[in-house]
C-alpha cells in the first residue's frame, strides 16, 4: 500500500469519527464513493476505535497490514538504493537479513584481489547518534578479538556515507533447529551439536564477551555440519569503556531473553547460559518453555519473570500435537523416558530465574552434557546416591553384568556349601543324640537287670513281670533332662508289658511315654506315643 493511500484512509477516518449515525454514513458514502476497498479499511478503523478501552484499539492492531505495507515500501526503497553499491572493497549483491541495528547483505569482493563472498552489516539509516556509533565500533572491536572455528570471523570494517559497516564471514547454512529436524537427528547427535555451540560461547566468555542474543537464527549449521555463531552485534564487553556504553542499551530478542534482561539489569555470562538452556529445550522438545501460556510479547516477558518452566519430559504430555521428527526414530513415550532425569535437570538448572542459581559458566553446562553422554552423574542432580549408583551401573553395564554373574555364582556356591555343612552338622548331632540315647537306655536297663542278680535277692529268682515293674518304678526318677530318652524307655517297657499280657500296666507306661514325648517337643515321638497308647486301649477293650 502506498503512503498516499494510507494518508487518504487516515484523513477520512479522522473526519468520520466525530460524526454520529446517519451523518457518518452519509459522509462515508460521499468520501469513499464506489471504492469498496477504501470503505472497508475506514470501517475497520472505526470498529477498532469503538472497542472497550481495555481492548487493543491501536491502529496497528486494527489494520496491521496497512502499517506493514507502509513500512515494507519504505524498506524496499532503502534496500533498492544499496543494491550494487560498493562498500569498501565489497559490492552489495542482495539483502539477506534485517535486525535491530541494520541490515545484512550478501557481498562479493570487488577489488580484483581475490574472489570471496561475505556478509556485510550496515547500520540502519537514521541511527547515527554518537552513542550508537560508539556501540557499533565496540561491536567491531569485539568481533576482531574472537578467533574460533565456530564463530563467524570478522573480515573487514569501515565507514560508508558516515555509517559504519562490518564485513563478516558468510555462512551458507540453516538455523540449528531446522537443520536438526530436517535430518531427524537423534538426541545424542543434538547434544554433541550443542556442545560445539557451548565451546564457541565459552571462547567468547573467556575474552570477557557476552553474546546476549543467542537464538536458533543466530546459530547456523553449514552443509558440512559445522556450527557457526553469528551476530555478536549486541554483545557486551565486561570490562572497558566500550562495555559500559554497550550495556546502557536495552536491546534483545524477547523470546530468548533472560529474566535479568527483561528487568533491565546488567547482562553477565548468565544471560548466555539461560539462552543456551532455551536452545537446548527447543532442540529436545520442539517447543519453547513458555509458549503454551504466553500469547503476547508482554505475557511472554511476564512468564519469563514469574513462571517456572515445565520440565521437557512433561511438556510432551500436553494435548497439543507435536512433530517428533526432531528426535529421529523415537516416539513420544521413548523421548519422555530419555528426557526424564538428567536432561530435565540440566535444562531446568540452566533456566533458573536467578543467575547465581544457574550453571556458574557455559563450561559447567557443557561438562554436565558430557557427563550425561558418558553415563556419569551430572552436577544438576548432585547428592542422590541411588542416582549415582544407577549411572555407574549404566556406564559399566558389561562389567557390572559379569560381576553380578560372578557374585551370584559365589553366593550360590556358598549357599550350597553352607547347606551341606548344615546337613552334615544335623546328621552329626543326630548320630550323637542317638548314641547318647542308646548309652542312657543301656545304663537304665543295666540298673534294672541288676535287680535280677541272685546276690541282690538272696538267691530268689526274679520274674520278667517283676523286672518290668522294677523298671517302671525307677524310670520316673531318672532322665529328667532327657525327655525323648524317657519317652523311648517308657514305650519299650509298655511294649514289654503288653507282650506279657499286662495291659493295664502297659497303658500306664504308654501314657507316661506320651507325657515325656510332649515335653521333648518332637512331633514324631509324640505321634509314636499316641499310636502305642491307642494300641493299649484296643487291647484293654478286647
Amino acid at each position: 500500500m502506498q503512503s498516499e493511500r494510507w494518508q487518504q484512509i487516515r484523513r477520512i477516518f479522522e473526519q468520520a469519527i466525530d460524526l454520529d449515525g446517519t451523518a457518518r454514513a452519509g459522509f462515508l458514502q460521499g468520501a469513499c464513493g464506489d471504492d469498496a476497498e477504501l470503505r472497508a479499511e475506514v470501517d475497520a478503523l472505526i470498529a477498532a476505535d469503538a472497542q472497550p478501552v481495555d481492548a487493543n484499539t491501536s491502529i496497528g492492531a486494527a489494520a496491521p497490514e496497512l502499517l506493514q505495507s507502509l513500512n515494507r515500501a519504505e524498506e524496499d526503497a532503502q534496500r533498492d538504493a544499496w543494491i550494487g553499491r560498493r562498500v569498501g572493497a565489497w559490492k552489495l549483491v542482495r539483502e539477506i537479513g534485517r535486525g535491530g541495528m541494520g541490515a545484512v547483505w550478501l557481498a562479493e569482493r570487488d577489488d580484483g584481489a581475490y574472489v570471496q563472498q561475505a556478509a556485510v552489516k550496515l547500520m540502519r539509516p537514521g541511527w547515527r547518534d554518537d552513542e550508537l556509533l560508539r556501540r557499533f565500533r565496540a561491536e567491531r572491536q569485539i568481533l576482531g578479538a574472537l578467533n574460533h572455528p565456530h564463530i563467524a570471523r570478522l573480515l573487514d570494517g569501515g565507514m560508508v556515507d558516515e555509517s559504519p559497516f562490518l564485513v563478516l564471514e558468510y555462512v551458507d547454512g540453516e538455523p540449528i533447529r531446522r537443520w536438526c529436524e530436517q535430518r531427524r537427528l537423534d538426541l545424542d547427535a543434538r547434544l554433541r551439536l550443542m556442545l560445539t555451540v557451548c565451546d564457541a560461547v565459552a571462547h567468547a566468555h573467556r575474552r570477557l564477551i557476552v553474546h546476549r542474543d543467542l537464538k536458533p537464527s543466530n546459530i547456523l549449521v553449514d552443509r558440512d555440519g559445522q556450527v557457526k555463531l553469528l551476530d555478536f552485534g549486541i554483545a557486551k564487553l565486561l570490562e572497558g569503556d566500550a562495555g559500559r556504553d554497550v550495556s546502557a542499551i536495552r536491546m534483545f530478542t524477547p523470546d530468548y531473553a533472560a529474566p535479568e534482561q527483561v528487568r533491565g539489569e546488567v547482562a553477565t555470562t548468565g544471560v548466555d547460559v539461560y539462552a543456551l538452556g532455551l536452545l537446548l529445550y527447543e532442540l529436545l522438545t520442539g517447543r519453547r518453555p513458555y509458549g503454551q501460556t504466553a500469547s503476547t510479547p508482554a505475557a511472554y516477558e511476564q512468564a519469563i519473570l514469574t513462571q517456572e518452566p515445565e520440565a521437557p519430559s512433561r511438556i510432551l504430555t500436553r494435548p497439543q500435537p507435536i512433530d517428533i521428527a526432531h528426535v529421529g526414530a523415537l516416539d513420544t513415550n521413548a523421548l519422555q523416558r530419555r528426557l526424564r532425569g538428567d536432561l530435565d535437570a540440566i535444562v531446568l538448572m540452566a533456566l533458573r530465574k536467578q543467575p547465581e542459581d544457574r550453571y556458574a559458566s557455559v563450561e559447567a553446562l557443557a561438562d554436565d552434557l558430557r557427563r550425561h553422554l558418558a553415563k556419569q552423574p551430572v552436577l544438576a542432580r548432585r547428592g542422590r546416591w541411588r542416582y549415582r549408583a544407577t549411572r555407574f551401573l549404566q556406564r559399566h553395564a558389561l562389567a557390572t553384568a559379569l560381576a553380578a554373574i560372578a557374585l551370584l555364582s559365589l553366593i550360590g556356591g556358598l549357599a550350597i556349601a553352607v547347606w551341606q555343612a548344615e546337613q552334615a552338622r544335623l546328621e552329626r548331632d543326630l548320630a550323637r543324640r542317638e548314641a547318647l540315647k542308646s548309652t542312657r537306655a543301656l545304663d537304665f536297663l543295666t540298673s534294672v537287670f541288676e535287680f535280677a542278680d541272685p546276690n541282690a535277692n538272696l538267691g530268689r529268682d526274679v520274674t520278667a513281670v517283676e523286672l518290668l515293674k522294677r523298671g517302671a518304678e525307677t524310670l520316673p526318677l531318672q532322665l529328667d533332662d532327657e525327655p525323648d530318652v524317657r519317652a523311648a524307655l517308657f514305650d519299650a517297657l509298655g511294649s514289654a508289658n503288653l507282650g506279657l499280657g499286662e495291659v493295664q500296666a502297659a497303658h500306664e507306661l504308654y501314657a507316661q511315654a506320651l507325657d515325656a514325648a510332649r515335653h521333648s517337643g518332637d512331633a514324631a515321638i509324640v505321634g509314636q506315643a499316641l499310636i502305642a497308647l491307642g494300641t493299649a486301649d484296643r487291647k484293654s477293650v478286647v
